[in-house]
C-alpha cells in the first residue's frame, strides 16, 4: 500500500521534478521563481518582525539600566543610613552631600538625583527604637508618553537603619 503511494507520487511530480539520490531536485525554472517568491515572502516577515525584535531589544536594555539604577541607589541609601547611625552628630549635611555626589557619578542616565533629593532624618518607631531614614527620589531624565505608561517618572527608596548606641565595652575602649 505504503510502496502504492510512493510510486503515484512519483509519477504525479515526474514532470516537476528528477529524483536522484533519494532527493527531489526541481527543474532550473521552478526552482528559480519559488526562490523570488519565498524572497519576496522573506523580506515582508522581517518588516513585520523587525520591529517587534527591536522594542524587545531595547526593552531588555531600558530593564537592565532601571535595574542597575534601583540596585545603586539602594546601596547608597544603604551606606548614608549606616553612616548615618554611626556617627554622634546629628547634622547629616556632610554625609547627604557626599551621597548625592556619589549617586551623580555612578547612575546612568535613564534616571538622575536632584540636588537635595536624598533626606536623612532621626526618626523613632512605634516599637520605640530609633534610627535614622534615609529617603533618596530618583527621576527620569526621559520623557515620554510610552516611557509614562511603563515606569514611573520618579520614586523613592526608603532605607531604615537602628542607630547604634555606645555600650560600655565600646567606650572603655577594650
Amino acid at each position: 500500500m505504503i510502496l502504492l503511494l510512493i510510486v503515484r507520487c512519483i509519477i504525479n511530480f515526474s514532470h516537476l521534478a528528477l529524483l536522484t539520490g533519494g532527493k527531489v531536485l526541481l527543474k532550473r525554472k521552478e526552482r528559480v521563481s519559488m526562490m523570488k517568491k519565498n524572497k519576496g515572502q522573506s523580506l515582508v516577515e522581517f518588516a513585520l518582525v523587525l520591529p517587534l525584535f527591536l522594542f524587545l531589544v531595547f526593552a531588555i536594555i531600558y530593564a537592565g539600566m532601571l535595574f542597575h539604577d534601583y540596585t545603586t541607589l539602594t546601596g547608597i541609601a544603604r551606606s548614608a543610613a549606616r553612616e548615618a547611625a554611626i556617627v554622634t552628630e546629628t547634622d547629616y549635611t556632610g554625609i547627604k552631600t557626599f551621597y548625592e555626589q556619589q549617586s551623580k557619578n555612578t547612575l546612568t542616565t535613564l534616571y538622575t538625583t536632584k540636588s537635595g533629593s536624598i533626606t536623612v532624618a532621626n526618626e523613632s518607631q512605634s516599637d520605640g527604637t530609633t534610627g535614622v531614614r534615609v529617603r533618596i527620589k530618583m527621576y527620569r531624565t526621559i520623557n515620554s508618553y510610552v516611557l509614562d505608561v511603563v515606569t514611573p517618572r520618579s520614586f523613592d527608596i526608603v532605607y531604615f537603619m537602628k542607630k547604634d548606641t555606645p555600650t560600655a565595652s565600646s567606650t572603655t575602649g577594650s
